[in-house]
């Protein structure tokens, strides 16, 4: 195992608003035909064309990015743990077919909280625990960190080989992935994503990870938080849903599928069963059970049913600069308790929220000395945007016609760096 990662390579990350710079980028080498001239040709005789391999065969590919979009309460974690579990065996869980990689080893990224209720998960959809890690955290000049994307896909290829993973599950996207200008932007989106693009190609994992639904209208395809340019990274986006003509039940289909055809909607139930904790009380946790198909069922009628979520990054920020707007030092771990009291994201989020509207952060001898967290928060002077500056940031492009406010967030048209026509708009 490696000492961990460069303090100063973090620090520019952080710098960059979660941009990586060309240099730390992953450099693609091409195997050029010396014809001459500037450009690098390859003969079409020269490439190989490998046939795709499926943990979930025409869902859910190894070696390609997989997104799976919905609102909250639906189940999306708990019918993934069942296919992880599942996997763990060797088995299928959609289809009646055993996996081609053979049982797999899975590495789970969620928040440290959630760790316990994902394992008893896993456990009563009989997932052999032994084959499952968790990631918690990475290493930068011997501390630890939160794990954050893409600065971090080099310590997670390192984490792939050494447990021979060939599943890695992201719960939620967004809690460890940092995109410069909230993901908003297409180019920023493309280079962000592509060291994690290629380091999955390289090691032919499959990569599944957690979007929320954040806009309140649309088809399945531009609900999920972020850019229109994730989903055009993927080679597969399934989306989750309310069954929209039985309650109590729920369907997953798919949105995008670029390797094959688009596989049959399924529809799963959510059961709740009673086990024990590592105590041994009493407790229940819930588990997922298929269905079969629906025939009638589309990932757009899953999306005209089922509401948004709320923006926790958004809201985390707008309180953020509410809570420092009145001036002087915040000691840090009074902010991750006020905001805990407040219900407001949790600190993983405060701190990629901090770093994004550049918080400054100090040390405090006062506090040390009396044994305490010796960093403190502020805004800095500059910190004077006002409250819909904040919202519009989540927003991206205005959407309607000049002069009125916006359709999508409420926004004065303005307030909007860019104005797009509906028809238009990511």
């Amino acid at each position: 195992m490696s000492s961990g990662l460069d303090a100063a390579a973090y620090g520019e990350f952080l710098r960059l608003g979660g941009v990586t710079s060309a240099a730390q980028e992953p450099r693609y080498t091409p195997h050029p035909t010396d014809i001459g001239g500037d450009c690098l040709l390859t003969r079409a005789s020269d490439v190989r064309f490998e046939r795709v391999s499926w943990f979930s065969r025409d869902r859910i590919p190894y070696g390609g990015l997989t997104l799976l979009d919905g609102p909250g309460g639906v189940g999306k974690t708990t019918l993934m743990l069942g296919a992880i579990a599942a996997a763990t065996r060797g088995k299928g869980y959609f289809d009646n077919e055993g996996l081609e990689l053979g049982a797999a080893v899975a590495l789970i990224i969620a928040e440290e909280d959630a760790l316990g209720l994902l394992k008893a998960k896993l456990d009563v959809a009989n997932g052999d625990l032994s084959r499952v890690y968790f990631l918690e955290g990475m290493k930068v000049d011997g501390e630890i960190v939160p794990f954050e994307m893409p600065f971090g896909v080099d310590a997670l290829e390192e984490a792939i080989v050494q447990t021979s993973a060939t599943v890695v599950f992201v719960d939620a996207l967004f809690s460890h992935l940092t995109l410069k200008g909230d993901g908003k932007m297409s180019q920023q989106v493309r280079r962000a994503l592509r060291p994690l693009v290629k380091m999955i190609e390289r090691t032919n994992i499959a990569f599944f990870a957690i979007r929320h639904w954040a806009k309140a209208h649309g088809a399945a395809s531009s609900r999920a938080l972020g850019s229109a340019e994730l989903a055009n990274v993927a080679r597969s986006v399934l989306s989750f849903g309310a069954h929209p003509h039985e309650d109590g039940k729920f369907c997953i289909s798919p949105s995008k599928m670029n390797l094959a055809r688009f596989p049959a909607t399924l529809a799963y139930r959510i059961d709740e069963v009673a086990t024990v904790d590592d105590d041994g009380n009493a407790t229940a946790v819930t588990r997922a059970v298929l269905e079969g198909v629906v025939d009638d069922v589309t990932a757009d009628d899953l999306a005209m049913r089922s509401p948004a979520d709320p923006d926790e990054r958004g809201v985390a920020e707008d309180w953020l600069r509410d809570y420092l707007a009145a001036g002087g030092t915040h000691a840090s771990a009074q902010v991750y308790r006020d905001a805990r009291s407040a219900g407001v994201g949790s600190p993983a989020t405060l701190r990629r929220v901090a770093s994004a509207i550049g918080v400054v952060k100090e040390r405090s001898a006062t506090l040390a000395a009396r044994g305490e967290s010796a960093s403190t928060w502020r805004l800095p002077p500059s910190a004077t945007a006002p409250p819909s500056a904040a919202v519009s940031s989540r927003c991206g492009f205005h959407v309607g016609s000049a002069g009125d406010d916006c359709e999508r967030c409420g926004v004065a048209w303005r307030d909007h760096q860019i104005i797009e026509r509906p028809d238009d708009a990511d």
